[in-house]
């Protein structure tokens, strides 16, 4: 059977599902470790069907979406290296509430989910790690919900961009990461109105230049979420 590289252990270690106390206990089971690649525009896990594998995502970017009563399909979440897709729902029976698609052509360490699921059952460590990087997925829903229910879309931006921010060096560009047809739909705006929030912000402390961004003044984004600034 596949058995764990150091690679495979780094990348769990990046998705939060492996500590020095759980790795040699995972590496007991078969979990059935497979390095892959995936073609843009893959489906990686259909919508109401059943989750046959834990996937990590170690390079490109994936797509989380579901059809609306509408007809419409709905982005839900837009997701970089290193994460556990859909990780929540497999730990919680095992169907995907949403569709999986590879926006790249994208890397993946795949596990089985059956065996994954056994691992957690039997040991405390395993489940321990699960449990965090479980419980990390839903924090970041639970934060891009309540910014849906509770910010105007220009809001919504300023939260993104300085979330971007946290993630690039200080006083760098920042690239943003996703088309604006995909931005616009990750924070539940028109492209439009994307359009037209990019030119307002110019008067608070950012510089845009077609996909580059730069941000001069934070504090003014932090006021306008209506925050201290930092």
């Amino acid at each position: 059977m596949p058995s764990f590289s150091d690679s495979d252990f780094e990348v769990l270690r990046n998705a939060c599902l492996v500590t020095h106390n759980s790795a040699a206990a995972l590496a007991r089971h078969n979990l059935q470790p497979v390095m892959r690649n995936a073609a843009r525009n893959s489906i990686l896990i259909e919508e109401g069907h059943g989750i046959s594998h834990l996937l990590v995502l170690t390079s490109g970017r994936v797509e989380f979406s579901c059809i609306t009563p509408d007809g419409d399909a709905a982005i839900v979440d837009l997701v970089r290296p290193t994460r556990a897709l859909l990780l929540p729902a497999l730990l919680a029976g095992g169907i995907s509430p949403v569709q999986a698609r590879a926006l790249d052509r994208v890397g993946l360490l795949q596990l089985s989910a059956e065996a994954y699921l056994e691992a957690v059952a039997s040991d405390l460590d395993i489940a321990i790690s699960a449990a965090r990087a479980a419980a990390r997925d839903h924090t970041l829903m639970t934060a891009q919900l309540k910014a849906l229910k509770t910010e105007t879309s220009l809001q919504r931006f300023c939260r993104y961009l300085l979330n971007l921010r946290g993630e690039a060096s200080a006083g760098r560009s920042i690239r943003l990461p996703f088309s604006k047809r995909l931005t616009a739909g990750f924070l539940s705006m028109t492209p439009a109105t994307l359009s037209r929030i990019l030119v307002d912000v110019r008067g608070l402390g950012v510089e845009v230049s077609g996909s580059e961004v730069r941000i001069t003044d934070a504090s003014r984004l932090n006021e306008v979420l209506g925050r201290d600034p930092l």
